[in-house]
């Protein structure tokens, strides 16, 4: 059989789906059922089983307010699945040993997955004592600098059903709440999260981002260290060379940089 006579075989469900897809794939914004049927010429009622469909395996999601929907990252995890993090590791981690070996402190590197911050790798630090990581350890996003730093460059709708179902986020007061959003805001403004003291004392630690929010594909570079009285390493030297380490990462991977 011919590719010409294949393609007048339609599968019209199929096309159906593929359309809905591909024009939430063009839109700067969320589209709601009217604005898909008109965009692709098609009636509501058809067009609404096939969101409904889309929507219950997770291609696409609504935003509850308005009934509009967007594209979510499931296509991208597809097409990704088995080869994103093998891949960010094979050209983080040589990155990561020559930052350790510069600043003289352990670094590692972490991605939310399923409602928490998860640590894929560390590199430790030549000196003696080292603050480390576990790797595999699922932490907080909420109480963590990089929670934080990937809830902050995160799509607005993505972080607003991540906080939705974070027990610990539904416990904070209002005041709390309306805090860590401002917490998130300046990481965006500075373009890094830092903390001292957050979750014992003594310790700080700073994150800066690896990847591109417009693509989805985002992770912490972190760096905890002691604070020791009299001695504190200064933070703008490690600061630096940590956003130049993330931003070699970023090249690496052949992804854009996010804006500074």
């Amino acid at each position: 059989m011919s590719i010409v006579e294949e393609t007048k075989y339609h599968v019209p469900a199929l096309e159906k789906g593929l359309d809905i897809l591909e024009t939430l794939s063009k839109s700067v914004v969320p589209l709601t059922l009217s604005d898909l049927a008109r965009d692709l010429e098609r009636g509501r009622n058809e067009l609404f089983r096939m969101l409904i469909c889309l929507e219950d395996r997770g291609y696409i999601v609504r935003n509850e307010s308005n009934d509009a929907f967007t594209l979510s990252l499931k296509l991208f995890q597809l097409a990704h699945r088995h080869s994103t993090v093998k891949r960010l590791l094979a050209h983080a981690v040589p990155k990561m040993v020559k930052l350790a070996e510069e600043i003289r402190e352990c670094c590692h590197i972490a991605v939310i997955d399923q409602g928490a911050l998860v640590v894929l790798e560390q590199v430790m630090s030549p000196e003696i004592f080292n603050l480390a990581i576990k790797i595999g350890s699922r932490q907080s996003i909420i109480h963590t600098p990089s929670g934080r730093l990937l809830l902050a460059y995160m799509p607005v709708q993505q972080r607003d059903a991540l906080l939705a179902a974070d027990a610990q986020y539904q416990a904070l007061t209002t005041d709390e709440k309306a805090y860590l959003h401002s917490q998130i805001q300046q990481v965006l403004e500075i373009g890094y999260s830092y903390s001292e003291g957050e979750n014992f004392v003594g310790g700080r630690s700073v994150s800066v981002l690896i990847g591109s929010p417009e693509i989805g594909v985002t992770a912490s570079l972190a760096v905890p260290s002691l604070m020791i009285p009299g001695a504190n390493k200064p933070l703008e030297p490690m600061l630096n060379a940590m956003q130049v380490c993330a931003a070699e990462i970023t090249h690496s991977l052949g992804l854009d940089l996010h804006d500074q």
